[in-house]
């Protein structure tokens, strides 16, 4: 029960820091990361027979537990976990987009682009100005601003980018759907503040936004 309170925190962990906005890249990259923490774990367990990965298994050995009966049992979940996870996401290969990532160190002749795309590649990534303003600017706002001069490579990026990782943008629009039509709001066209709601960070003043406004007068 230690050892699984323990692994579905791990899991949970994992689950929550893929909600949000991340792209494919960054969620893919979550994924692996929990994969080779999989196999970090097994290693120390089986060499070592360390298990300060796990707390509240951990606590159980500092108990005086004896705890290597559930050795070859941990291992075998811990594995059987690693394979699952290697199956269900096997498919996805993001390192053809590492080009999306950093422009300025990607080789052009493994990025699976046409020979148009490469020259574009290859301008953007002796630009030195351009190196500059990526080092300082988030990837989607970098590849957005280029998007006049390197047409073919941002066109391609964004395709990549924009599509939802996980469900939880989706799931943002239909909470906030239901917020904006309720029966005392029901308007049929809600683009305009739902555009608000969802897709934007920036921080409603209505304190200034009322002040800025005359009162009702009295008569």
């Amino acid at each position: 029960m230690a050892y699984l309170s323990d692994i579905f925190e791990k899991l949970n962990v994992v689950n929550t820091s893929m909600q949000g906005k991340d792209t494919i890249l960054q969620t893919t990259d979550k994924m692996n990361a929990f994969v080779r923490q999989i196999s970090l774990w097994t290693q120390k367990i089986r060499q070592e027979n360390i298990f300060d990965m796990f707390p509240c298994l951990c606590k159980c050995k500092a108990d005086n537990l004896n705890l290597d009966q559930m050795k070859n049992v941990i291992i075998a979940h811990l594995n059987g976990l690693q394979e699952r996870f290697q199956r269900y996401f096997a498919e996805i290969d993001v390192t053809k987009y590492d080009w999306i990532g950093n422009p300025f160190l990607a080789e052009p002749s493994t990025s699976g682009l046409s020979t148009q795309e490469e020259e574009q590649l290859i301008d953007l990534s002796s630009d030195q100005s351009l190196k500059m303003v990526f080092q300082t600017t988030p990837v989607p706002t970098f590849w957005i601003s280029v998007n006049g001069e390197y047409p073919l490579l941002s066109e391609k990026e964004m395709k990549v980018l924009l599509p939802f990782s996980t469900s939880c943008m989706c799931e943002q629009g239909f909470s906030a759907l239901v917020a904006l039509k309720s029966k005392y709001r029901n308007r049929v066209d809600a683009e305009a503040e739902l555009r608000i709601a969802v897709g934007t960070n920036i921080a409603h003043r209505f304190a200034s936004l009322c002040y800025s406004k005359q009162a009702q007068p009295s008569h």
